[in-house]
């Protein structure tokens, strides 16, 4: 009653009730603090006031804002600014007029005092100070793919502000995820106008860039790489490690699927995931656009959009590519992926796909092609082609590629399967179009499996591209004490993953769909 609950890291004195290293960031960004069933809250969930208790939304810099998190959370209220020149030991904010839940102008900078009363005197300032007001200027939308060679590339700024802003205090930095390194630095210059775009780009992007790059084309990094704009810094050159002084917003983007650490993200966007500039999602040129708010330092608000340099994002519907289909119908139609097993115990030497014949008549497997695809590259890193071999599926009949332990119709070496995150995928036409290295295709496409090895993989640039809005399956190898597979148990529509499940393997015969113990879990991370 009356009292304090600390958390904190282990250096706080006294010692926190519970010890969390974890990063608190330095803002604009909000503490929540809800009452209710704890497993309706988990990293990466979108801001909510359902069962708000309190919160505080602060930041350590003037000039920037948190618009959709004061909105949902706060609205109408004004960042807490956590100003580090208040005093010349270490600061913190803390309540000192009111104890209103979700009341922002009740808090001020004060000097910390862990597990004890707020101290709320008056602070001697270190010496008299102006803080810096940033302008409030954000990286809007950018080009760095376009179809064939990249000569349309282009990085769009927007100032949200309702004054003229004077670029010459700002650089912009390209970012190397290789090695985290600058590899381009661009001091800009002029103005940009009120509420008015800025675009650095190639020669080629009309209307003509504000800056034109060096060369007309491949400038920008495909990925995982990122764009930052800094503000009253002059000392960053080609090289220098990345680094968030001085940073007023970045974007951290890819083409591929994301790795599961970046140096990048943990600097620039801590705890956020790359925008991904999907270039196989949608015909024509696309873009990382803004389209869901104006918050600096906030990757979810880009998602795939047409180009407009200069110009207001266009944020409607994208035209996808069509759903996979093939014109031929018996006996494309009727040949599905059944059952795979891409990790076996100890030496991989128990690894198969498994295909199912669905038709009453024996079918021939010309030009039928297996592209097994890389989730960290979205490229095909095997083809196989069973065009002219005489091979052929039995009526109501199974036919396995794998290795020689499996009794295979088509035998494999060991280990010829990755773990995932990837995808098998069934292709039926000209297999001439099918080659090691190529780009993720639906062109006749006729089934796919995307899988992972690990709940916490996402296989997202696959899941896109060739099961979109199906979470991948999941090869768990905690549910059975044998060699377990992935299999179908509830159906045989194609591109459907919802239909497999984990099960025991039987290559080359009837899945089994018996019971699974109690306390298996779903393939779907």
């Amino acid at each position: 009653s009356n009292g304090y609950f600390t958390i904190g890291s282990s250096n706080v004195v006294p010692y926190p009730d519970v010890v969390s290293e974890s990063m608190i960031q330095n803002g604009p960004d909000a503490v929540a603090l809800y009452y209710g069933n704890a497993a309706d809250y988990f990293v990466g969930m979108t801001a909510s006031r359902a069962n708000l208790v309190d919160a505080v939304l602060y930041t350590n810099r003037l000039g920037v804002t948190a618009a959709s998190l004061v909105a949902t959370l706060a609205p109408g209220q004004e960042l807490v600014y956590e100003n580090a020149a208040a005093i010349a030991e270490d600061e913190s904010i803390s309540r000192c007029g009111g104890l209103h839940g979700v009341t922002l102008s009740e808090f001020q900078v004060t000097r910390p005092t862990p597990g004890g009363e707020n101290n709320c005197a008056p602070l001697p300032t270190a010496s008299p100070t102006s803080p810096t007001v940033v302008p409030e200027i954000i990286i809007n939308e950018l080009n760095s793919d376009t179809p064939g060679v990249d000569t349309e590339e282009f990085i769009e700024l927007y100032n949200k502000g309702s004054s003229n802003v004077d670029m010459s205090d700002f650089q912009l930095v390209l970012y190397n995820g290789a090695d985290n390194q600058a590899y381009m630095v661009i001091q800009l210059t002029g103005f940009i106008l009120a509420r008015s775009y800025y675009t650095i780009g190639s020669v080629n992007v009309q209307p003509r860039p504000r800056l034109v790059f060096d060369s007309a084309d491949n400038v920008i990094h495909n990925g995982l790489d990122a764009v930052a704009l800094h503000y009253q810094r002059s000392d960053i050159v080609v090289g220098s490690m990345v680094n968030a002084v001085g940073l007023v917003d970045a974007l951290v983007h890819t083409k591929y699927t994301p790795p599961t650490g970046s140096e990048l993200i943990n600097v620039l966007t801590p705890g956020q995931q790359p925008a991904l500039e999907l270039i196989y999602i949608s015909e024509g040129d696309n873009t990382l656009g803004r389209c869901s708010g104006r918050d600096a330092l906030t990757l979810a608000q880009f998602r795939l959009t047409v180009p407009t340099p200069g110009a207001p994002n266009n944020c409607n519907p994208l035209v996808t590519f069509p759903p996979p289909v093939t014109t031929v119908r018996p006996p494309v139609a009727q040949v599905i992926i059944n059952e795979m097993n891409a990790d076996s115990p100890s030496v991989d030497d128990f690894e198969y796909i498994e295909l199912y014949n669905k038709e009453n008549r024996d079918v021939s497997l010309n030009n039928f092609v297996l592209v097994l695809y890389n989730g960290n590259t979205n490229k095909a890193y095997m083809v196989l082609s069973f065009n002219g071999l005489g091979l052929t599926i039995p009526r109501r009949g199974y036919f396995v590629i794998g290795t020689r332990n499996t009794n295979p119709g088509y035998e494999m070496p060991n280990n010829f399967i990755q773990n995932g995150p990837d995808a098998i995928a069934l292709y039926y036409g000209d297999t001439s179009g099918y080659v090691s290295g190529m780009d993720v295709t639906t062109n006749g496409l006729v089934d796919v499996v995307v899988y992972v090895n690990s709940g916490g993989d996402s296989a997202s640039g696959l899941t896109s591209a060739l099961t979109p809005g199906q979470p991948p399956l999941h090869e768990d190898s905690r549910v059975l004490e044998q060699d377990e597979s992935i299999g179908r148990c509830t159906g045989n529509d194609p591109v459907s993953l919802s239909q497999f499940r984990v099960m025991l393997s039987t290559p080359g015969q009837p899945n089994d769909c018996s019971p699974l113990p109690t306390s298996a879990p779903n393939p779907a991370p």
